[in-house]
């Protein structure tokens, strides 16, 4: 079983992730956790390129436009690596972002299709399900300033257009994507999580 925790920063997906992980394992489910950008060769040049653009490092800056490709070649080398043969074993995998990351902060014109063209064409693992955790964007907002994150960053101008193009996917997207109340503390996200796996038949 393939499942993949999405949301916004500080929506509470890694501490979610970790949290149902934690669930499966105690029911008896063999489980990987793992997340993208992933801890590949990939997708450490990816962390080392976005520290550089924050930091204001032209050498090691790249194009927007070149941005997605970096995070398909992550998830690809990921999939084939470490994603495909759990899954080939008969294990269960938690991955913390998936392509949908990709959709909402590369397809910021609000054109997917190519995107869409792109991760098919890879033949990626497709997730069994996909728990999208949507907390009201003030919740963020507090969040993400309760950890530090730069008030310019984390001002509900800044968030709110990530928040509409999440909203986006499950009508958008042919997939079994499922909304969680995120506005909660995380063992209630976690036990919702649970409670569709069971209701759904991917868990006894």
């Amino acid at each position: 079983m393939f499942i993949v925790i999405e949301g916004p920063d500080g929506s509470g997906k890694t501490k979610a992730a970790e949290g149902l992980t934690a669930a499966l394992t105690e029911a008896g489910v063999p489980v990987l956790l793992t997340g993208q950008p992933s801890g590949g060769a990939a997708g450490q040049l990816i962390g080392k390129i976005f520290r550089a653009m924050f930091d204001g490092d032209d050498e090691l800056a790249v194009h927007p436009d070149a941005v997605p490709w970096l995070f398909l070649a992550d998830r690809v080398d990921h999939a084939r690596r470490a994603i495909a043969p759990r899954l080939a074993a008969g294990k269960t995998v938690v991955c913390d972002r998936y392509w949908h990351s990709t959709y909402v902060y590369q397809g910021a014109d609000g054109d997917w299709r190519w995107l869409k063209m792109l991760h098919a064409a890879a033949d990626l693992p497709t997730p069994d399900v996909t728990f999208l955790l949507l907390p009201n964007p003030v919740t963020i907002m507090e969040r993400r300033l309760a950890r530090g994150d730069a008030p310019h960053k984390a001002c509900l101008p800044r968030i709110k257009p990530y928040w509409d193009r999440y909203d986006r996917l499950q009508r958008e997207l042919y997939e079994d994507i499922v909304y969680v109340g995120a506005d909660h503390a995380v063992d209630r996200v976690v036990e919702e999580m649970m409670a569709h796996l069971r209701t759904t038949g991917r868990l006894p």
